[in-house]
């Protein structure tokens, strides 16, 4: 009996491997992430801020691949989708599509411009904290920042 349900949970733990082990990697990370931060964040000395700029990378340059992927696949899955239906239902799509685009942009520029106004971001920032922030670059910064941003 133990060793059909050993056998079971053993099946069931090989057929979600993929789902553990995000799972794993997700609750890891967050753990990690929440014992370092204080420890990056307070340091007077930046080379733990260095160190979790290196940690960090990867991470950053994953997501911005992923970015540069789901633009090209939306467009591309909407020309098939429009493909296969007839000139009719695409006017009509097409119609709601625009009229949904501006019922929704212009009530959040709005809201935003009124938002900005009475918030007014960025008032009360001292010029010295600001600057107080800045870590001194080096070729090896250079060189991340080139592969960081330089593929978008």
């Amino acid at each position: 009996m133990e060793r059909t349900n050993r056998s079971k949970i053993l099946n069931l733990l090989k057929s979600h491997c993929l789902l553990l082990s995000i799972l794993v990697g997700v609750v890891l990370g967050c753990i990690i992430g929440i014992l370092c931060h204080d420890l990056v964040q307070n340091s007077e000395d930046p080379s733990p801020r260095r160190l979790a700029m290196y940690i960090k990378f990867p991470g950053e340059l994953f997501i911005r691949m992923l970015k540069l992927i789901v633009i090209p696949l939306i467009t591309s899955s909407i020309i098939v989708a429009l493909n296969d239906i007839d000139i009719k239902s695409a006017g009509r799509l097409g119609k709601r599509t625009m009229i949904y685009y501006i019922t929704t942009t212009i009530p959040s520029a709005i809201l935003g411009l009124i938002l900005a106004t009475i918030i007014k971001p960025g008032t009360g920032v001292n010029e010295e904290n600001k600057a107080s922030g800045n870590i001194e670059r080096d070729s090896v910064d250079s060189f991340l920042d080139l592969l960081r941003y330089g593929m978008i």
